[in-house]
């Protein structure tokens, strides 16, 4: 039976257990909390920017923990063909960040699958326009709750 591989959790957790290391040895690794990691991996909240590029310095194919496309593989040999830079990983953590401030800002809360489509679509308006725009924030998290 295959192991499920449907979340970004699933397949931190898959990551970690190819590594043979527990979450307390993985978070150490990657300078993070046991506690983050934990939450990560249960779906509790998404990576941060500076945890996907430490993952990605240590062999990670990002496209692959966030999307789940089998066709990318676990492991890098490089930055895939249309992946993420170093650049896009910091616009990604800030959009996930600018969407967890706002949250708590405002006393909202979210899902997690509709937490990622919320900083899904900031990054991808921030790329194209290289900052976020404080002003679509709350459209995003209007639309996403």
């Amino acid at each position: 039976m295959n192991e499920p591989r449907n979340t970004v959790g699933d397949r931190l957790r898959i990551f970690r257990e190819h590594l043979n290391l527990t979450q307390a040895q993985l978070a150490e690794v990657l300078q993070t909390s046991t506690t983050g990691l934990q939450q990560n991996e249960r779906d509790k909240a998404l990576p941060g920017g500076k945890l996907l590029i430490a993952l990605y310095q240590r062999g990670l194919n990002i496209n692959w923990l966030l999307s789940g496309d089998e066709d990318e593989g676990m492991f890098i040999g490089g930055l895939p063909k249309n992946g993420f830079s170093s650049h896009d990983l910091q616009l990604y953590g800030d959009a996930l960040e600018v969407i967890e401030l706002y949250l708590e800002k405002t006393k909202k809360t979210m899902s997690p699958a509709n937490k990622r489509k919320a900083v899904d679509a900031l990054y991808k308006l921030s790329r194209e326009k290289n900052r976020i725009d404080p002003a679509v924030i709350e459209m995003f998290v209007q639309l996403a709750a």
